[in-house]
Parts: C-alpha cells; structure tokens; sequence
C-alpha cells in the first residue's frame, strides 16, 4: 500500500475521531450547562466543540485529496502497464481475444480494482482506527460498557467484509458485462447497416436482455447490502439502549457522574458513524475482486517490451506456403502452396467470402493452420510480428486530420513524403483541392470520404512503412475496376523490392504484362 493511502487513512480516522469528540464534548456540555455552572468550567467544552466541528471537515477534505490523489496516480500506472504488458500478447492470443473483454479490462477493470483501496479498507480501517479510539473514552468513564460496546462494534465491523467472502463471487455477472461491451461495440460500428436493413432493434433487444441479467444481479447484491445494513443498525440500536441502560444503573451507584450519562448514550452514534458505509461499500467486493483477477495476468507481465523473436536485418524475406491450410470455421479452401520473394509477389485471389483473409491470419499467427509457413526456411513463429506490415479489412480511421492517420504507418514521415504516397493512391489531388489539405479532419468513421478515398488512405498509411514484409488484405475493396488495376501497378512498383502477398476478390493484372513474375493463386 502506498504511503499516500497511510495517510489517507489517518487523515480520515482522525475525522471520525473528531466527530466522536464532537459528540462527546457537545452532550457533556449540554448536560454541564443544564447545571448553570461558572461559566469557566465551560470555556474548555466550548473550545473543544469549536475545534472539533472546525477539524472534522478540514480532515476529511484532507482524507480525499491524498486517497483521490494517489488512486489517479495509481490507475495511471495501471493502465500504464496493461499496455505495456498488451505488446507481450502474441497474435494468436490477440487474434481469439473478444474486443468486450479488452474494453473491459482496460476501462471498467481499472477502475473497479481502485475500490479495493478507496471504498473497501480505507474507511474500513479508518472506522476501526477512530472506533477503537472512542471506545477507549467509554472504557475511561465506564469499562463494563465498553466490553459490551467493543463485542457489537466487532460484529457491525466484521460483518461485511465476512459475509461478503460468504457470498462468494459471481462470474455470471462478470460474462454479462463482458458481452455487454461486445455488443455495444458491435451495434455503434455497425449503426448505419442496422438503420439501413432495419435490425437495429434486435440490436437494441440483445443489449436489453445483457442489462436485465446484470440487473438481476445487482439486485441480488443490493438485497445483501440492505441485510448487512439492517444488521448494522441492530447493533447501533441495541448499543444506545444498552448504553442508556448501564449509564443510568452506573449513575445510580455513584459510579458515573449525571453529566456523563448523555455522552456515553450518543457516543455509540459516532464510534458506529464510519461502519454505517460499509454494507454498501462491501456489497461490490466480488466485482473488486473479480476486476483484480482478470487485470492480475497483464499487471504481472514484463513491464517493458522485448523483441523475443527473430528479426530482419537488411536482409530480403522469402515467404513460403507450403500446403497450407488455415483451421476456421467456415474457411473451405483447399490446401495450397505459394512463394513470396522480392520482385515476386504473391497474389491469392477467388470469390469473396471463401477464406482468402483466413491465410494472411493464419500468417501473423491470428489463428492455427495446418502446413508450413516459412520465412527464409525458418518458421513464421519464430518471427516478430514487427516484420509485417499488414493492410486488413477492419483497419480503422481514427476522428482526426488526414496526416494524423497516414502517419501512423510513419510517424517521423514528413508531408511530402506522405504526399508522394498520396500520389501513388490517387489521392494527392484531392487533398490540394481541399481547404485545410492534410490537416481535413477524417471525422467520425471516416464520415467526410467516400468508402473508396477510406480504403485509399489506407493503403498510404501502410505504404508509409518500412519492413521487409507487406500482407495487404483487399487493398483495392470498393474501387471500380479500371482504378483498381491501376493502383495496383503502381503498389506493386513502389514495393519492388519488398516481400508482398496480396489477397484481392478482384483479379489483379500482373506489373509487367506476360512475364512470370508474380505468382498467382486462383480459388
């Protein structure tokens, strides 16, 4: 546990603290006051009522500002870490990871582990702290009181976080949650097909019946928290009347003063005060625990990337397929085999629908295949995935200027060389008849182009890259046939030198017209 939270946690004892001596001072003064005693005898109540009232918010405030101050620091490194700890996946483990899940870890995950802290032991150590302290001054002016005050106080404590390991966790909800993001994801993504089509409001009945399954569940914790909660407010029930009961018998021994009979019959209020949050607090521990569990595999990864595979240095890439065949439901293409060398691509092409895209997977390790899958007569696996650069059919548009998203392929790639890529896409024209030129923002999906000027500016970005390797998966998708060849002369010349296989439902005309330069895989 930080230190920040160590503060945090005296800090806010010492807020309960100051209630429990708000209440303390303010019921003997009332009682003392009732007796028109000197007002000296007074001066030293009312100060402390003063100060306690003052304090118990300044260090309350206090409490926050370090708890809120480290949390933010430490969902900040968190995060940091998953990330780092993401580029360790290998792509087969990205390839059969569902999109949900990641969200989930990444945003909710992230912030439901921070309760563990902040909204469970905290306070919880903080009521224990201050109650422990408020049970000493009713063991000073009462200790049989304070025997039968600190046996409910351990109950009222204890309770939650005990029945919470009783109830145990609750996976189910965790998969709901989980495929409740996957279906959001799925439903913005694909908003204007469902308009279109109209099966938006299956859409929309597949979310309802995901929230109905998690709402079933929160409502089985909420009936917990209000158990835990009814069995709190027994003990602060029962601790004031047994507190009036032995105070008023302790009075009527001569053991107590009349004055401290108001103070030990409300003190039970304050030391109890810190507890009264903690059935609801607890209510959530097996979501906290469940958020924790499934962070814990990224969070313990190495924290720095480290190329673990073989890499590419200055050296040409021959890629060879040799009886291929990838294992995916659906995928009905025989097996086959065909090499890739500079100069020499290697175009896979047949109808759509067939499993072309299933081979450029199966190569970047998305998914098994059966065969071989050489690069220079050594096995893709043992390869880094950073020896590809890969053009796919779900490849995105980020909301923001035409440069930005082109220079992710090359973020050190200055304007003109993005222009000259631009050239070869045809589409430099059309930026220098826009006004703002490369700085035109994309927009929301790509909303400001056409899906052909999308697909364009996809292939310039990967363009950009520099890696022995280019897959390209559709590359010339929704551009009319005369364009489509045309480009793909112009690819194939600017990656002359480069390792190239293409996956195209199109037939592409070979660069040089009757040579045998390209292989061509026809299904």
């Amino acid at each position: 546990m930080k230190r920040k939270y160590f503060y945090a946690i005296a800090l806010s004892a010492a807020s309960i603290g100051a209630a429990i001596g708000l209440l303390a001072c303010s019921a003997w003064l009332i009682s003392m006051a009732s007796t028109k005693p000197p007002v000296l005898t007074l001066e030293v109540a009312i100060v402390a009522v003063r100060f306690f009232g003052l304090s118990r918010g300044v260090l309350k405030y206090a409490s926050r500002i370090f708890e809120h101050d480290e949390a933010l620091d430490s969902q900040t490194r968190l995060r940091e870490r998953i990330y780092n700890s993401l580029l360790n996946l290998s792509t087969q483990e990205f390839g059969q990871a569902r999109r949900g899940e990641f969200l989930q870890q990444l945003v909710a995950d992230v912030d439901t582990a921070q309760d563990w802290s902040i909204r469970l032991w905290n306070p919880w150590f903080a009521s224990l702290i201050a109650g422990t302290a408020g049970l000493g001054i009713v063991y000073f002016l009462l200790p049989s009181l304070a025997l039968v005050l600190s046996l409910l106080f351990g109950i009222a404590l204890a309770s939650a976080p005990l029945l919470s390991l009783w109830i145990g966790s609750n996976k189910l909800g965790r998969d709901s949650e989980a495929e409740l993001f996957h279906q959001i994801l799925q439903s913005f993504e694909g908003v204007d097909e469902s308009l279109v089509f109209n099966y938006q409001p299956k859409l929309l009945q597949e979310i309802a019946l995901q929230q109905d399954s998690i709402a079933v569940i929160d409502r089985r914790a909420a009936r917990w928290s209000g158990s835990v909660t009814s069995l709190y407010s027994a003990c602060l029930g029962f601790s004031v009347m047994v507190s009036a009961f032995l105070a008023s018998t302790a009075y009527t021994r001569g053991q107590l003063a009349g004055a401290n009979i108001a103070v030990l019959i409300l003190l039970p209020l304050a030391i109890f005060d810190g507890t009264s949050a903690l059935p609801a607090a607890f209510a959530r521990i097996w979501k906290v625990r469940e958020a924790r569990a499934a962070i814990a595999p990224l969070v313990k990864a190495q924290q720095a990337h480290a190329p673990s595979g073989m890499l590419l240095q200055n050296e040409s890439a021959v890629i060879e397929l040799l009886s291929l065949k990838p294992e995916r439901e659906g995928v009905d293409i025989p097996h086959f085999s065909g090499v890739a060398a500079p100069g020499k691509p290697l175009i896979i092409t047949g109808k759509s629908g067939i499993g072309k895209s299933s081979a450029i997977h199966a190569i970047l390790g998305f998914i098994d295949f059966s065969g071989e899958i050489l690069v220079n007569r050594v096995p893709v696996q043992k390869f880094e995935p950073s020896i590809f650069s890969v053009m796919l059919q779900d490849d995105y548009l980020f909301n923001t200027s035409v440069r930005e998203n082109i220079k992710i392929g090359n973020p050190e790639a200055s304007d003109r060389e993005i222009i000259q890529m631009l050239e070869v896409v045809e589409l430099a024209e059309l930026m220098r008849k826009l006004p703002d030129g490369l700085d035109t923002v994309v927009g929301e999906y790509g909303f400001n182009f056409s899906v052909g000027e999308k697909q364009r500016m996809k292939l310039a970005r990967v363009l950009l890259r520099n890696t022995p390797i280019f897959l390209l998966d559709e590359p010339f998708e929704y551009l009319e046939k005369h364009q489509a060849e045309r480009l793909a002369k112009k690819v194939l010349k600017v990656l002359s030198l480069n390792t190239v296989i293409i996956v195209s439902h199109q037939a592409i005309t070979p660069l040089n017209a009757g040579s045998q330069s390209e292989v061509v895989i026809r299904f």
